[in-house]
């Protein structure tokens, strides 16, 4: 997933004309909102070290 979103924003960066870039900015602003969510189910899920 992370080498298509690579090979996605290169392709933006080439992109001449608007139509080719709007599929990449809700991409990028799902895949930012799927890491939050993982980063903070993993914070919730993770044990701590029992001190003892």
């Amino acid at each position: 997933m992370l080498l298509m979103l690579s090979v996605a924003a290169l392709l933006t960066c080439r992109a001449e004309s608007w139509k080719e870039v709007e599929l990449y900015d809700p991409m990028v602003i799902v895949w930012t909102l799927l890491g939050v969510i993982g980063m903070l189910l993993n914070n919730a899920t993770m044990t701590l070290p029992v001190a003892g």
